[in-house]
């Protein structure tokens, strides 16, 4: 309530889940680019919408602008990466974080607005359709956007499940089948590469270890 004499718009009452209430807040919005900090987020710092309004004057013809993560937790900050160029095998195990993310309203009358038949992977449908869409453009830049705190829905282990089911719903629903059976099983293929790699030097470093040990004791008793 303090701070009502600079909010231009808010509301509080019930809805239907988070999507529902960033709906809510789309409808309300009259800029060119939104953006969704959910509780505990923030921006980086106080400059940060001043970098983006000096990107967007850059990059006139770009639809969705992203950036950085500072990801927070009670113990450590660290910086993620999003990556600066997208394609179609990281969305299938990844997405944008949308608090580092700046979408051009325009976007949201032509995909439609969040879905609510989803807990916690709607946004990941939104840009999982924009990015299946030539026309909308994408555009990385190496500035972080948003503290991100790690205790949030999407984060907790015990969500991982439901965010898996949710993602592959989506998946079939927007990617063809033959096209996203080849990239399910290229991921797969690396799963069970990198399980192999961990394994090999799981082995060999206990195997190593022996021998050194062996040596070390020869070495003494000689």
């Amino acid at each position: 309530d303090k701070y009502q004499s600079i909010i231009a718009y808010s509301c509080s009452e019930k809805d239907n889940g988070v999507y529902d209430a960033m709906n809510k807040g789309i409808k309300k919005a009259t800029g060119d680019f939104l953006i969704f900090m959910n509780s505990g987020d923030s921006f980086y710092d106080n400059n940060t919408l001043a970098t983006f309004s000096d990107l967007k004057i850059l990059h006139p013809k770009f639809d969705i602008i992203y950036g950085d993560v500072n990801a927070v937790d009670l113990a450590i900050h660290k910086k993620i990466m999003q990556p600066k160029k997208l394609n179609l095998f990281y969305f299938i195990d990844h997405t944008l974080n949308h608090q580092a993310t700046f979408i051009k309203r325009e976007l949201f009358k032509k995909y439609g607005l969040y879905s609510t038949e989803y807990k916690i992977s709607s946004d990941y449908e939104f840009f999982l359709k924009a990015f299946l869409d030539d026309d909308t453009r994408f555009i990385h830049h190496d500035f972080t956007v948003c503290n991100f705190q790690l205790d949030g829905m999407s984060q907790n282990p015990i969500n991982f499940d439901n965010v898996s089911k949710e993602r592959l719903i989506i998946q079939k629903k927007h990617i063809p089948a033959k096209e996203l059976n080849y990239y399910l099983k290229l991921k797969n293929k690396k799963k069970l590469s990198k399980t192999s790699i961990i394994v090999w030097l799981r082995k060999y470093y206990v195997t190593r270890q022996f021998f050194n040990a062996a040596f070390f004791i020869y070495t003494k008793l000689k």
